[in-house]
């Protein structure tokens, strides 16, 4: 038995010396140049494999199935190749390239292939020239300032500084003392982006003459890395807090809660959450002072994450943190007023789910 995912394509190019089986038949493409092919396949498949890989390890997703998942993830993915990469596609016989890029994010979505966003991470500085880069190159020769692709730049970057954290993923790369030299660490490239940007772009054996002379991708990478940090901590419809899809079984107003898998994710140790971060996070809630038994939350100053949680999504732990808290403190005012509570569970229940999760 071979087991396979439900998708097959061959694209052979016709310059045969003899006499060959009518493979067309069969739903090969034959054709004169197959170079047109592989570049769809690097641009669309490989590009936003990567660029997924990226995101999806900052917003704390294990495989690529996970981060495609993400609603956030999946619109800014087909932004992406809309508005960026299908631009620099001319249409190829036997392949058509809208159908083709839904295939793509429908295998990507696949849970039985296992791919790691950290197994796709890897050798980034090998993968984005021919994956990202050259199409960068391409919009700009068209007059465009591709901010898409600026911003899979921008989340490798991200990507990068986040290895220097002390609990961050590893940098698995040919060129990882450049590019950690370069970019910093996340502290750094937050204080002085541009810097950090400009010590990139010189590397020479990433960047073609092309980039590094463009002073509006620059500019887009700069800007990119804000927009990066908020995708990559906001919360989304898939993880049951708003926006959420109504239902006829799900009451007026209310959302399941995440699943349980998500605290427990990571293996580092207690991670804090700051107050300047916590105010940037929560603008409109209000502070949080009373502590949960067994967790460890400090008062409204601050905002510890669960145990063996990566620090490259405590903010957004903090985050979810914050809403069962409220949604608890909502309850009990409601059990005071002598109305029954529907949705999330209770502050007991909650202390109780926390410490639990902690132990394991």
């Amino acid at each position: 038995l071979v087991v396979a995912e439900p998708f097959s394509q061959w694209v052979i190019e016709n310059t045969f010396a003899g006499p060959r089986p009518a493979w067309e038949l069969a739903g090969v493409i034959l054709t004169d140049d197959v170079a047109p092919f592989e570049r769809a396949k690097l641009r669309i498949l490989n590009s936003t494999h990567s660029l997924l890989a990226y995101l999806g390890i900052l917003k704390g997703h294990r495989t690529i199935a996970d981060a495609v998942a993400d609603d956030a993830l999946h619109r800014l993915v087909l932004s992406v190749l809309d508005d960026d990469i299908l631009p620099t596609l001319s249409n190829l016989p036997g392949l058509d390239l809208l159908q083709y890029r839904d295939s793509v994010l429908a295998r990507f979505a696949n849970p039985a292939l296992a791919h790691t966003t950290l197994q796709i991470a890897m050798d980034g500085s090998q993968k984005l020239p021919n994956r990202t880069l050259g199409t960068a190159v391409d919009r700009l020769a068209e007059g465009a300032v591709p901010n898409g692709l600026a911003l899979a730049v921008a989340a490798w970057m991200l990507f990068i500084a986040s290895t220097t954290e002390p609990d961050g993923p590893p940098l698995d790369d040919p060129l990882a003392e450049q590019l950690t030299a370069a970019v910093g660490t996340a502290s750094g490239l937050a204080a002085n982006p541009v810097a950090a940007v400009d010590r990139l772009f010189a590397l020479e054996a990433v960047f073609p003459p092309e980039l590094r002379a463009s002073t509006d991708f620059r500019n887009a990478v700069v800007s990119q890395l804000t927009e990066v940090r908020r995708i990559t901590t906001q919360l989304t419809g898939r993880y049951g807090y708003p926006p959420c899809p109504k239902s006829p079984r799900s009451s007026p107003g209310t959302c399941a809660s995440p699943p349980r898998s998500r605290w427990r994710e990571g293996t580092s140790s207690t991670s804090a959450v700051t107050t300047p971060q916590r105010q940037t996070l929560l603008p409109d809630l209000p502070a949080v002072a009373e502590t949960v038994p067994g967790f460890g939350l400090s008062n409204w100053n601050g905002m510890f994450a669960p145990a063996k949680t990566p620090r490259h999504i405590a903010d957004r732990l903090a985050v979810e943190i914050n809403k069962a808290l409220e949604t608890a403190e909502v309850k009990k005012r409601q059990h005071a007023a002598g109305i029954e509570p529907i949705g999330s569970p209770s502050r007991q229940d909650f202390a109780k789910f926390v410490r639990e999760d902690t132990v394991r």
